[in-house]
């Protein structure tokens, strides 16, 4: 964060009046002004007055907003062999911190791309024919894109097919115009093909609650953001990295730079000088702690093996050469093997084989079914002629590309028409480079797909229950989310409880959130010899600063009377808190370098109102970490904030899909992939025989 904001707001007697301007269509216009309130350091719009004055310095810098960010287009870098450039930017964001008013800032990109929405257009017909339709409203709606004449940014809503460059449309005055009139009276802009459809984008209206319709061309508008397949694209993404993945030192020497900026340009200050206000352009320095390395556990209770996380939290090599925590026996599986891959295919299994044993494993070898090709109907017929005779441990799937319709197919058919745990395995994975090590975490996803666990830790408080919620948007059905509830069943935290629920935009999920706590309880009474949990820790993902409110007076408030009903009365322990992984705060040591995993900042840039700490989780090889932001909302638990500082970064460990930490507690990142796999692929819910399995790793 760059340094606190000094100033003073001079308050002088206000008299009413007018003054005259050109609107955008140099149109004089009359503007009177009367003063209504006076704003103050507790006012809920100080903060937003605040951030005004600085995207106003922004603008002053030169800067070009898009979206909600401003970016330098003068300092873009172009990618020449992916089509692409990078437009680096500012995200700034001012408000009243522990003593002092602050500007945390951050260093962002914008992707844009050299092909427009027209040319993405005739890539669809060319692939699709006169069926482009459909393929080309999955690949656009939802995209962001710019319209070059005035860079500004639209989210597209949908495709008009019956609208074109020719059709008419009303303006301001009631006159009618065409698109292409308009844009060569109002750009200079020649529209060329006269056939395109017009996308289609709501936009807030002026009155509160309405929307507007804004109809845009599609040639006029620039793609941004990346597809999925580029994102697949290793050499894509490596060229981006160079850029976007900035170390500490070049990241501080980045804010530095702006900070001076903001001090030395004379038409900034001329404008804080209005507000008596300036800007420090130094960074802030803080105090924070550093919490102990964990203890993993592997091995069974009669001969346990314990070892330390280490400085890098990264366990894989003891992992390899340790019993697992709980090792599931297998004694009964299958592996389907299209023939143009055998080869590949059964070298692989053998990988699999052997580090599953090399971990004590008990895994037999594998029934192979063999079929001609890897269609999707290949694969369907082979799944029902194999589950209708008998019902696997689990079902390996082996592929020869990652084709997401392939890939949903057999989920659907394993997760919601049946119940059989798979796990899919792309011809790139078994030649990559480090088989092996692939070879090894398939194994152990297949261990706790099937009941198992490979580690856990220390854990010295008995009966707790902790719980991850997220959600995630169902990519076909834009209106509909589907939320997911994962809760802890046993001590090692290596047992979960998992349900998923749908809900549409919009409407209240607190039911579905309560009636799934509720259903919780009741499984983990279930599993612990008919005790409620000694204490419940519920982490809570996808939380908006606006939403707090309504989180804590209405979920808060139904999981409360939840528990009053099985604890027949106020004698439980809970807490609630809510994750914020997606954040812009920055941390950096004295010795301008990335903090160590288990770094806690909870003061000086943490929020006067809140019970708050930011934690370091996460060792990364290239680039700035990120902290997380975790904001305890409700708390009965008796722990003081060292020991929930200590407690959530544990869960930090737990999460089996990787032998190191990772952002969030594990029960949250559970949450996250069951939700990712209903919203993305499944757009239904899953057989409930699956609800104690992590079938969705």
């Amino acid at each position: 964060m760059l340094g606190p904001i000094i100033f003073k707001i001079c308050v002088t007697t206000f008299q009413p009046f007018v003054l005259f301007a050109q609107n955008n269509n140099k149109e004089n216009v009359q503007i009177s002004l009367k003063r209504t309130a006076q704003l103050d350091n507790t006012s809920s719009n100080y903060n937003q007055l605040l951030n005004i004055i600085a995207n106003k310095c922004l603008q002053l810098m030169g800067l070009t907003r898009l979206g909600r960010n401003y970016y330098d287009p003068k300092a873009r870098v172009l990618i020449h062999e992916f089509g692409l450039e990078l437009w680096p930017g500012y995200i700034t964001s001012i408000r009243q911190h522990e003593s002092e008013v602050l500007m945390c800032s951050a260093i962002t990109w914008k992707v844009l791309r050299h092909d427009t929405v027209f040319q993405a257009m005739e890539n669809a017909f060319r692939q699709h024919g006169h069926n482009y339709m459909q393929p080309l409203k999955q690949a656009i709606l939802g995209v962001v894109v710019m319209t070059h004449y005035n860079n500004r940014t639209y989210r597209i809503d949908d495709i008009d097919f019956d609208a074109n460059p020719m059709t008419k449309f009303s303006l301001k005055d009631d006159s009618k115009s065409t698109f292409v009139e308009y844009y060569k009276k109002r750009y200079n802009i020649t529209i060329t093909n006269l056939n395109q459809p017009l996308l289609v984008t709501k936009v807030r209206g002026t009155a509160p609650g309405t929307t507007e319709t804004i109809y845009l061309v599609p040639e006029l508008c620039r793609l941004t953001g990346l597809t999925d397949e580029m994102r697949g694209n290793y050499q894509l993404m490596a060229s981006l990295a160079k850029f976007t993945r900035v170390e500490p030192q070049k990241r501080i020497d980045s804010l530095l730079n702006f900070g001076r900026r903001l001090v030395e340009k004379r038409e900034i200050e001329n404008e804080l000088s209005k507000w008596n206000m300036s800007f420090s352009p130094q960074l802030i320095k803080m105090q924070g702690r550093e919490l102990p390395m964990e203890t993993i556990i592997q091995g069974d209770a009669s001969n346990p093996r314990r070892y330390e996380s280490g400085r890098n939290v990264d366990w894989t090599a003891k992992l390899r050469s340790n019993p697992l925590l709980v090792g599931v026996k297998m004694e009964r599986w299958i592996a389907i093997v299209p023939r143009p891959i055998q080869q590949e295919s059964m070298s692989f299994i053998g990988l699999i084989l052997q580090a599953a044993r090399g971990m004590f494993m008990g895994m037999n070898d594998p029934l192979v079914h063999y079929i001609d090709n890897d269609n999707v109907g290949t694969y369907l017929d082979e799944i029902e002629k194999v589950l209708s005779r008998t019902v696997p441990d689990i079902l390996l799937c082996m592929v020869s590309t990652n084709r997401a319709d392939r890939y949903a197919a057999i989920k659907k058919k394993c997760c919601v028409e049946r119940a059989v745990p798979t796990q899919v395995v792309t011809k790139r994975s078994m030649s990559n480079r480090s088989a092996m090590s692939i070879a090894t975490k398939i194994s152990i996803q297949m261990n706790c797909k099937v009941g198992g666990a490979p580690w856990s830790c220390h854990n010295p408080m008995k009966g707790v229950m902790v719980c991850g919620f997220d959600a995630t948007h169902d990519s076909i059905n834009k209106s509909r989310s589907y939320g997911a509830f994962v809760a802890s069943l046993n001590d090692e935290f290596s047992k979960y409880f998992s349900i998923p629920f749908a809900h549409s935009r919009g409407c209240d999920i607190s039911n579905n959130m309560a009636t799934a706590f509720e259903t919780a309880l009741v499984k983990f009474r279930k599993h612990n010899d008919g005790c409620l949990p000694s204490r419940i820790f519920m982490y809570r993902d996808g939380v908006g600063d606006g939403q707090i409110d309504y989180v804590l007076n209405i979920e808060v408030e139904q999981i409360k009377a939840t528990l009053e009903k099985h604890y027949r009365g106020t004698n439980y322990k809970f807490a609630f808190v809510i994750v914020s992984k997606r954040i812009n705060t920055k941390f950096f040591t004295s010795g301008k370098q990335n903090p160590p995993p288990g770094t806690v900042v909870d003061d000086q840039v943490t929020w006067p109102e809140r019970y708050d700490f930011f934690l370091v989780s996460q060792s990364v090889r290239q680039g700035t970490v990120s902290p997380t932001s975790y904001n305890v909302i409700f708390d009965n638990t008796g722990l003081d904030p060292d020991k929930m500082q200590r407690f959530t970064y544990k869960l930090t460990h737990l999460y089996y899909n990787w032998s190191g930490t990772i952002k969030v507690p594990a029960p949250v990142q559970y949450a996250h992939k069951l939700s990712e796999l209903i919203g993305q692929h499944l757009h239904n819910e899953p057989q409930r025989d699956l609800d104690e399995r992590l079938y969705y790793l």
